[in-house]
């Protein structure tokens, strides 16, 4: 479990708040492919939105020197939702 807590200054705007906790569970059944899962919830302070939440998934592999990473997560919050996929190469 992960916790963060931030602050950004918007100078003419001034300061806000930025507060995230995650909870993940990686499986380690395989050393050629990871994959974890996890569900993030956020908060920012003075943005006129409520508390989203941030569901993933996470698959790497084959962990050599050259991996993919394929990252699905989606951001549903009541003002809206949104669908990320990435897809990374790491070397």
């Amino acid at each position: 479990m992960t916790a963060g807590l931030g602050v950004d200054d918007r100078s003419s705007q001034g300061s806000r708040r930025r507060e995230s906790l995650a909870a993940e569970y990686l499986w380690t059944g395989s050393e050629r492919l990871r994959a974890a899962a996890g569900l993030r919830i956020e908060n920012v302070s003075d943005d006129g939105r409520e508390v989203g939440f941030a569901p993933y998934f996470v698959v790497s592999g084959p962990n050599t020197q050259h991996t993919f990473l394929l990252q699905i997560e989606y951001q549903t919050q009541p003002a809206g939702d949104l669908l990320v996929i990435d897809l990374s190469l790491l070397f």
